[in-house]
């Protein structure tokens, strides 16, 4: 009997073995194919080597010089043959890393997928190659390169679905796979170990991550842009070189053109990966004060203008925090030097309507604030590529618990002074659907009147005229006339902007108000021409707003949000939701 069952372990043991070469032989096989090169060639690629080929054709695109050439009505740009064999190059290779990503097969092999390996080694190559190679490059260079990359690593809707329809294949194929690891269970366990120890044979079980659906499922619906940028990030220098590209972006806004689903995407994943980043501690929120040194002063200083209007000095930032306003940085641990975004609050005796006000009559020194006093946010502000609703909220609510209620032990409501930085540009969109210039849909609807248009176009066209210049407001009197005049109008369709507005994908047209509204705050005040700056006046016509948090309230607002087709109101804003209520839809539409 000892021989027979040493015989039948035997067996098994032929099989298994057997399994293994032929699942080798298939992963030998899947990575050879994979890493042909495209170029007609029977070249083998490896990872590493497609990836420097892909990276080097990137920095060639985006270092490309477009060059201005006077050209007649008969004249034609004749374009060299190695310039046509380039771009044919370019594309060649773009669709062999597009189809790496789009065209995966379901390798039910399982021992693991060789395409999902090699992808994960070519995205290690891209990601640690573009991390050196993006600080060598001039700015715009490296807003066309992230642009470039983006482009290509974004897969379209109908590639979503076929990697969807990819995955259910194998769901439904990948138990026959199973059948491996019972060859091991009538094993005599003793005998396997006493051979393991003897180093004869090792037993590695094949039912790894690749026997699990939903892992392979998420392994495989994980963007491949999402995979190059966490690398990217995760290193000091590609980390700083993707965030200098906000000075491109504050010069030139055209520099990197990141429109629809590209664009969505970047800013997506690279606000995952930092609040990924903040939650193992390698972002963190560093108080300032008068202490803080000089660079933290400037940085603050500078979101400071960019927010409330480039009126400002070092002389009123100074001034503010002697008289006890706060600052807070976000610092990447390893790049203490540069702030990431900044945050300012106070403490004062009333809600202030503008930023003026907090400097004249509302500010509270922090040791001598009264029971009354009460804490305001008047500015938040994340560089571009870590902004989103995620990482403004985890400031925000870091503040609220930490600082506020932890260390200076404030339990009351927190306030905020917030600008509404699209109210204009969705004014000029309405007048162009009353116009008929463009069509609007179920989520692009008219609001206006035929006298609200008469109002708004009036009021429009005087302040483009009254803000022409970069540097003042002309004719202030005549334009707060207009604004006075049509308070009424303004003050109900700014109501409804803010309350009722909703877009095809979102929930709140403002940014600023839905990221407030969905971290649980209500609106508790609307200023008319609180602020008749150049800036507010081309943003809101002058209109700021505040909003208010309350502890018991919060979740439930936050809920609420999502589930109800109204959001939070505080009992003093009643007025506000009548007024957005008086906004007929349906009347407008039927009205043309």
């Amino acid at each position: 009997m000892r021989f027979k069952s040493i015989g039948c372990w035997l067996g098994r043991i032929a099989r298994t073995k057997n399994i293994e070469m032929k699942s080798h032989k298939i992963v030998y096989k899947r990575f050879s194919v994979l890493a042909k090169d495209s170029y007609s060639s029977q070249e083998r690629l490896l990872p590493s080597e497609l990836a420097a080929r892909y990276v080097q054709s990137l920095m060639n695109r985006s270092t490309l010089k477009v060059e201005n050439k006077s050209v007649t009505d008969n004249s034609t740009v004749k374009v060299s043959n190695s310039k046509q064999e380039e771009e044919e190059s370019n594309r060649r290779l773009i669709t062999q890393v597009r189809t790496m990503f789009t065209s995966e097969p379901v390798d039910l092999n399982p021992w693991g997928s060789s395409a999902r390996k090699y992808q994960e080694i070519f995205c290690q190559h891209v990601a640690s190659l573009l991390a050196q190679h993006m600080n060598k490059l001039l700015l715009e260079p490296r807003a066309r390169l992230v642009q470039n990359f983006m482009q290509d690593f974004t897969l379209s809707d109908s590639e979503v679905l076929g990697r969807l329809k990819r995955i259910s294949q194998w769901t439904q194929e990948v138990s026959r796979f199973s059948e491996s690891a019972e060859v091991f269970q009538d094993s005599d366990v003793s005998l396997l170990e006493e051979q393991t120890e003897s180093g004869e044979y090792s037993l590695h079980s094949a039912l790894d991550m690749n026997s699990d659906p939903l892992l392979v499922a998420r392994e495989m619906m994980t963007s491949p842009a999402f995979k190059v940028l966490w690398r990217i990030l995760n290193s000091n220098e590609g980390f700083m070189a993707l965030l200098f590209l906000r000075g491109t972006l504050s010069l030139n806004r055209n520099a990197l053109a990141l429109q629809g689903t590209s664009g969505r995407q970047l800013r997506y994943h690279v606000n995952q990966i930092c609040e990924q980043l903040l939650q193992s501690d390698l972002l963190l929120f560093e108080s300032g004060s008068l202490e803080s040194n000089g660079r933290s002063l400037m940085f603050t200083l500078n979101d400071w203008r960019e927010e409330w209007g480039i009126r400002r000095s070092m002389h009123d930032l100074v001034d503010r925090l002697y008289r006890g306003y706060r600052f807070y940085n976000l610092k990447h641990k390893l790049i203490p030097s540069y702030s990431l975004g900044t945050l300012h609050f106070h403490f004062a005796n009333s809600v202030p309507i503008n930023d003026e006000s907090i400097l004249k009559t509302n500010t509270v020194s922090m040791d001598k604030r009264t029971q009354h006093s009460i804490a305001v946010i008047n500015h938040i502000r994340v560089r571009s590529f870590i902004g989103g609703l995620g990482m403004e909220q985890q400031f925000i609510n870091h503040v609220i618990t930490t600082e506020l209620r932890e260390n200076f032990k404030y339990f009351g409501d927190i306030y905020t002074l917030s600008p509404i930085p699209f109210f204009v540009p969705w004014l000029f969109h309405q007048m162009k659907l009353y116009s008929k210039v463009i069509q609007g849909d179920q989520w692009d609807t008219l609001v206006l009147t035929s006298r609200d248009a008469a109002i708004v176009e009036d009021i429009l066209s005087w302040l483009k005229n009254a803000t022409q210049d970069a540097h003042h407001v002309k004719q202030v009197a005549q334009l707060e006339q207009k604004l006075t005049s049509g308070k009424e109008t303004l003050m109900k369709l700014v109501s409804y902007f803010l309350l009722n507005a909703k877009g095809r994908r979102m929930r709140c047209l403002d940014s600023v108000a839905r990221m407030h509204f969905s971290n649980g705050a209500e609106l508790y005040r609307i200023n008319f021409m609180a602020d008749l700056s150049r800036r507010r006046l081309r943003q809101s016509l002058g209109i700021t707003v505040n909003y208010r948090y309350k502890r018991e309230d919060q979740e439930r607002n936050m809920l609420r949000f999502y589930e109800s087709d109204t959001l939070a109101v505080a009992e003093e804003a009643t007025r506000l939701q009548q007024l957005a209520n008086l906004v007929d839809t349906h009347h407008c539409s039927s009205s043309l």
